[in-house]
């Protein structure tokens, strides 16, 4: 056998292990479309319980090869939002006990205070200007 034989054996082989594992992955992760589920989420050093926030995902479609489409958001402890409509996420991630699965009715209700809180952050009567950057002032408010 040469080795252009040799390896045009192994890049069948690995196609075939390949559509296997797409099968696998499709048929674990199937289960989890349409599913719902938060993750308690935390930057590097969380010191106390206030430094933990919750992460919501749908999962809302597969692939062909059983990657996951997800939409996650989250708010953080400083009140940043964060929303990624259209992302790939792993099955096991699921699975692993540390995200835990919810109700829609318990992701819809998160989706609608992460709204509130969008609309009360962009509010005009939210800003306070007796903590404004006195960097950011024009000479005729100064």
């Amino acid at each position: 056998m040469t080795r252009a034989e040799a390896e045009r054996q192994m890049e069948a082989a690995r196609l075939v292990l390949y559509r296997l594992e797409d099968e696998e992955r499709t048929r674990k992760h199937g289960a989890l479309v349409g599913r719902f589920f938060r993750y308690r989420n935390c930057y590097s050093c969380p010191e106390k319980e206030s430094d933990y926030w919750w992460l919501y995902v749908a999962v809302t479609a597969m692939d062909e090869h059983g990657s996951l489409r997800v939409l996650k958001f989250q708010t953080d402890k400083e009140g940043k939002v964060s929303i990624e409509p259209r992302t790939f996420a792993m099955g096991e991630l699921f699975t692993d006990g540390k995200y835990i699965e919810i109700t829609e009715a318990d992701f819809i209700a998160a989706r609608r205070e992460l709204l509130q809180h969008i609309e009360s952050a962009l509010s005009v009567d939210a800003v306070d200007p007796s903590v404004a950057d006195p960097g950011t002032l024009t000479t005729r408010d100064k």
